[in-house]
């Protein structure tokens, strides 16, 4: 199941070690417990195949597993689990840096773009397939209220991502060229509505 390279050598070194301490959850120290063998993969969760990580070993451990699979579904599942150690719950104390968390969210954009994550992408119709498509599209409209529903939930969606992004961007530093940009954007933007406000016409964007 897992590959014999440097990345399956230094997983069970740090499994190792980890059970040799004999740590337990009642200490100072705050540990995570972590399946040896993936459950995903087959394992099962008998004590023999979990072990007590410290959250910096866990994700560590997570990211080793992403290259110790060969398998393509694997790796998937993989790429997936590490997206996941990036989420807390309550009685998690999980502080992750800024590189962690973009790691796990890339891994979760591999995750979704792996053909074997959605295994119809790619597939054909056949013609008869596109016929019936065409035949149970056709003439079908929206009522007024499924359109008001449908407007409600992509006003909600689009709330929810701009308070997502918020959120995630509060309190951390800025770059000079990062506060330079938004300087640039925010005095466009102003320029841009006292024209409106003066002429009363939208501005164009010349192509020149």
């Amino acid at each position: 199941m897992f590959a014999t390279n440097k990345y399956t050598t230094t997983y069970y070194l740090i499994v190792d070690r980890a059970k040799r301490e004999n740590r337990t959850k009642k200490g100072e120290i705050y540990y995570e417990s972590h399946h040896i063998i993936p459950k995903s993969l087959g394992g099962s969760n008998l004590a023999s195949n979990k072990v007590l990580l410290t959250f910096k070993e866990h994700y560590v451990c997570h990211r080793l597993l992403t290259k110790m699979v060969t398998d393509p579904k694997h790796r998937n599942k993989m790429m997936y689990a590490l997206f996941v150690l990036s989420r807390t719950s309550d009685g998690q104390m999980r502080e992750l840096t800024h590189h962690q968390r973009m790691k796990c969210l890339s891994s979760n954009r591999e995750a979704s773009r792996n053909r074997n994550h959605k295994p119809n992408l790619g597939n054909k119709h056949s013609e008869e397939t596109k016929r019936l498509l065409r035949e149970k599209s056709t003439g079908q409209r929206h009522t007024d209220e499924t359109k008001e529903k449908i407007s409600k939930n992509n006003q909600l969606t689009n709330k929810s991502r701009a308070e997502k992004v918020g959120n995630f961007w509060a309190g951390k530093p800025k770059t000079e060229e990062q506060r330079r940009k938004i300087s640039e954007t925010l005095k466009k933007r102003n320029l841009e509505r006292k024209m409106v406000a003066k002429v009363g016409i939208e501005p164009t964007t010349s192509s020149v």
